[in-house]
């Protein structure tokens, strides 16, 4: 009984410094106050003249991260995934599945929506238009996020996000190759009309707005 008693306060003691350490040590900081995040907007994406180029070791490797693209998105969390093990990517570990544009409360009302293995599905009750579809394919994404190099404050940030938060997300949309190769390893769609493998955003995140709090 003793042992048993012994064992239940040791498990107590680590459940509550699990919590401490994610509660304190892992929430984000630094933070400014924003401008109102509006849902209703579509997403802003500018074709670069010359890429951004970002240099960064990964394993002993190194890789270029190649933004292709000035790219703005603000949305409505449907899920939030971060991949600590299982699915885990070398540079982007948390994955958003946002909604945005005019119909977004109708859309959680009459839909469900899931992330699994890096996807982002949604489901109906009932039977779908093609329009519906259409819409739906065309406001919703399953962003990737890579935070800044260097920036702790938006790695934390992004990780900090739930479902039913607005958030803002400011960067570029990237290609990443093996530095010596040039292979490529990742790319971001560029089309909010695409489905399938291949039609996630992939975002190096510059600026990460979480509800009213801005990190940059």
């Amino acid at each position: 009984m003793r042992v048993e008693r012994l064992l239940i306060v040791a498990l107590l003691i680590a459940a509550l410094g699990h919590v401490g350490y994610t509660y304190v040590w892992q929430y984000p900081r630094g933070s400014v106050r924003g401008p109102p995040v509006s849902i209703t907007d579509e997403p802003i994406q500018v074709t670069r003249a010359a890429p951004l180029e970002v240099l960064v070791s990964r394993d002993g490797r190194i890789f270029q991260i190649l933004g292709t693209h000035d790219y703005e998105v603000s949305g409505r969390v449907l899920s939030a995934t971060t991949y600590n093990v299982i699915s885990k990517n070398a540079f982007f570990d948390v994955d958003l599945g946002l909604a945005w544009g005019p119909r977004v409360e109708r859309m959680l009302a009459n839909y469900q929506f899931r992330q699994n293995d890096r996807w982002l599905f949604w489901q109906s009750k009932g039977p779908v238009s093609d329009e519906e579809r259409a819409y739906i394919t065309a406001h919703i994404g399953n962003e990737h996020l890579i935070p800044k190099e260097g920036s702790a404050t938006i790695a934390r940030a992004i990780r900090w996000a739930r479902a039913g938060d607005d958030v803002r997300i400011k960067g570029k949309l990237v290609t990443v190759r093996a530095y010596s190769s040039k292979e490529v390893v990742a790319q971001s769609s560029l089309s909010r009309d695409d489905v399938g493998a291949g039609a996630c955003e992939i975002v190096y995140v510059e600026e990460f707005q979480l509800n009213e709090k801005l990190y940059r």
